[in-house]
């Protein structure tokens, strides 16, 4: 293997690896701002409900 493969090879394993987590980071995203808006929702629901903080 030649240093030109050897750079090929790499940067296929970091683009590979960066796919990975930006899909992973985007999983988690969308559960942190769903959690937060059920969150949202049963805050509004209690306080017109009559619930005080």
């Amino acid at each position: 293997m030649n240093q030109e493969e050897q750079k090929q090879a790499i940067k296929e394993g970091l683009s590979e690896w960066l796919d990975d987590k930006f899909t992973e980071f985007g999983k988690l995203s969308a559960r942190g701002i769903l959690a937060l808006l059920l969150a949202a929702l049963v805050y509004l629901w209690a306080t017109s409900q009559g619930w005080k903080l």
